[in-house]
């Protein structure tokens, strides 16, 4: 049997796309229904969260991080700033906020019909009916 490298990046990267698509698919279809809860997603930034202290190539990255990315709290309001902005009380959602900004997010994310077919596959591999 062959073995192939394992890249922690790929599965991480692939979480927060769809992270991204289920959090529209989810306000357009809670706006259409009249439900009054809004969706985001949000990446806070790079935040000193210890990430890097148990891999070993990025070992000598962890010593630096401290000073170069954002601390934990600082992170934390990242994270809270779209709950609490005056643009998300007016209405807005779907959104992608990045550090604390609206971003546009990555093409393929915002296409109705494959967040579709990703929430389809949920109720099929999760035996849900709708």
């Amino acid at each position: 049997m062959r073995r192939t490298h394992y890249d922690q990046y790929r599965p991480y990267a692939l979480s927060k796309f769809l992270q991204v698509a289920s959090s529209e698919f989810w306000n357009n279809r809670l706006k259409a229904e009249g439900v009054p809860v809004i969706m985001n997603s949000v990446h806070p930034g790079m935040v000193d969260t210890g990430l890097y202290e148990h891999i070993f190539y990025a070992k000598p990255f962890a010593y630096v991080s401290k000073y170069i990315f954002k601390s934990t709290e600082q992170g934390g309001d990242a994270v809270a700033f779209p709950a609490l902005s005056p643009e998300i009380r007016n209405g807005d959602g779907g959104l992608f906020w990045a550090n604390s900004q609206k971003c546009r997010p990555n093409a393929l994310s915002t296409d109705l019909e494959l967040q579709q077919k990703l929430w389809n596959v949920s109720l099929k591999w999760t035996g849900i009916k709708e």
